[in-house]
């Protein structure tokens, strides 16, 4: 007994596998005793899973049951267009938030095949479904989860001619929405200005004809504005036009990477030393030493809104988040403030700023001739001594000594494009006072506008605009006329009881003018005129709107933009 319960308890005396026959079996009856059981244990789940599969394999795909458990957002857009979709999704998936994020498009229409190779592209496959339905209906919209969504994006077809109908369809899918999913955020995407007021409930707007013409005129006032916007809000890397041999593609396309962050002023390297300074001291001088531009602050005070440009008014405090705009954050930059002796490298932005200084000078400055002798001008005098002393001189010293000396001259002559930027409001103030007392007319007339005609400034008001073309548009002050014009004054090729003049050249502008070449004159070129008019804009540097019309406006445009001041109209086209 005591052999057969050691052998069976210890097979084999410490060899690796039993030697007798007996506990031979005994040892395999048992392992296959105890693999039984645990198959049969595992049997349960195993079959449960296979069936499962099975009747997933037998029901056809249903795109929410992915859509259920992950975050996503909802495009619903007419017409599908490649070149829409792919902006669409290389602008949405440019942050580094959103990468995980789904995109379902819902669309009525069926897919081309430029839409159906954009959907096979790996990197869209995993990111985008589709499904063909229509935002009016409810139950395409709980097929797409519009309740589970983070936003839902409503788009309009840009190649549709009819903007007034694809408007009105926009309406009624932002309604629809709104009434499936009101707490779903909607960013809409509309042509017409009128369109505003119908969509009042959606949290963001594009309105494209007021975004088009409001950038066309601000173009008018700081050329390449458009192109400036353009670059900042599609999304770029800084690649574009490395590989060209052309200087300036390079240097586009590198500096088209610039993006706007935010920081703090206390944590601050670029703005931390400019604490009790003000805003516009505090962007030039950045700009100047690092080459980043500051374009906005917000205060720490609750719901306080962020502020562009505020101006001489606002002093930079510890607490305020500063917005600017660089190719790389502060973090990422190797710049430290801590050793006096390193000095950042100019940046190409400092160059390029510089060079549009000096064009713009040269631009706005003409030669003033002068009979003073060069005795008058002591540190040209003193460079001729000096330059006259030297006996023997080379060929391209003497060309150089010749251009400073005509620099030297020139800089007596003419004014500087860029004045001292004040660090504070006051001495802002007092040197706008000493601008004013230098430049101030004893003889009490204007010098702009001529001693034969009345000062335009004495007849202009600030104020927000009487009469608008539609319900919805932006309070915006304005310089206008405290009177309204004549309507027969406002056509320019019309002589009138009040005006014989037929031509522009017989008006004798002081600047020169604008003309907007349109088919018809719709409200949205109201918004061309209001940045024009601005109440910030200075009086003597208005310029002329004509507008080129292939129809007559209606009388209530007409009626609205009579009492901006220089606002004419013609028919006609540029043909």
């Amino acid at each position: 007994m005591e052999t057969s319960a050691k052998q069976l308890l210890c097979p084999g005396d410490g060899d690796e596998g039993p030697q007798m026959r007996k506990s031979d079996s005994f040892v395999k009856s048992l392992s296959r005793h105890s693999s039984f059981n645990s198959i049969v244990g595992e049997v349960p789940p195993l079959g449960r899973s296979i069936a499962s599969f099975l009747t997933n394999m037998k029901r056809p795909y249903d795109p929410k049951r992915r859509a259920k458990y992950e975050r996503h957002v909802v495009v619903t857009v007419t017409l599908l267009r490649a070149e829409v979709i792919i902006d669409f999704l290389n602008e949405f998936y440019a942050h580094a938030r959103l990468q995980d994020f789904y995109v379902i498009l819902l669309s009525p229409g069926e897919l081309d095949n430029s839409m159906r190779l954009l959907l096979q592209v790996p990197l869209w496959a995993e990111r985008i479904i589709y499904i063909r339905g229509s935002a009016l209906k409810d139950a395409d919209l709980e097929r797409a989860r519009l309740a589970e969504a983070d936003s839902c994006f409503i788009l309009s077809a840009r190649t549709n001619p009819n903007k007034i109908a694809a408007d009105e369809h926009t309406i009624l899918r932002s309604w629809a929405v709104r009434d499936f999913a009101p707490h779903c955020p909607q960013y809409v995407q509309i042509f017409r200005a009128e369109t505003k007021m119908h969509v009042k409930h959606a949290e963001y707007v594009i309105c494209e004809d007021e975004f088009k013409f409001s950038l066309l005129a601000n173009n008018c006032i700081c050329p390449g504005i458009s192109t400036f916007i353009t670059l900042l809000m599609h999304t770029s890397r800084g690649e574009e036009g490395q590989t060209s041999s052309e200087p300036w593609h390079r240097l586009y396309g590198h500096h088209s990477g610039n993006e706007i962050y935010h920081i703090l002023l206390g944590r601050s390297k670029f703005f931390g030393d400019f604490e009790g300074k003000s805003f516009t001291y505090a962007s030039f001088h950045a700009h100047r030493k690092y080459g980043v531009c500051l374009v906005g602050v917000q205060k720490s005070t609750l719901g306080a809104t962020i502020q562009l440009n505020p101006g001489q008014q606002h002093i930079m405090q510890k607490s305020d988040i500063c917005y600017y705009m660089a190719l790389t954050e502060e973090q990422m930059s190797m710049i430290n403030t801590a050793d006096p002796e390193q000095q950042p490298n100019p940046k190409v932005a400092n160059t390029i700023a510089s060079i549009g200084s000096l064009a713009l000078e040269m631009q706005h400055t003409h030669a003033q001739p002068t009979n003073q002798p060069l005795s008058h001008y002591p540190k040209a005098k003193a460079q001729l001594k000096k330059k006259n002393g030297k006996s023997k001189k080379t060929k391209q010293s003497k060309e150089s000594e010749n251009m400073a000396l005509a620099v030297e001259l020139s800089s007596m002559t003419r004014r500087r494009s860029i004045e001292t930027v004040p660090d504070s409001l006051e001495a802002a103030a007092s040197q706008q006072n000493i601008f004013d007392s230098d430049g101030e007319n004893t003889a009490g007339q204007c010098d702009i506008c001529g001693l034969d005609r009345r000062c335009i400034a004495e007849t202009l008001v600030s104020r927000l605009p009487r009469v608008t073309p539609y319900i919805g548009t932006s309070a915006t002050l304005c310089h206008m006329y405290s009177a309204k014009r004549p309507v027969c004054c406002m056509q320019l090729s019309q002589p009138c009881s009040h005006c014989t003049w037929k031509t522009a050249n017989e008006y004798n502008w002081a600047n020169p003018a604008i003309i907007v070449a349109a088919d018809h004159a719709s409200s949205a070129l109201y918004n061309f005129i209001i940045p024009l008019r601005a109440h910030y804009r200075p009086i003597h540097e208005l310029y002329p709107i004509v507008l080129l019309l292939e129809q007559i406006p209606e009388d209530a445009f007409v009626d609205a933009i009579s009492w901006f001041p220089l606002v004419y109209w013609m028919r006609g086209r540029i043909a």
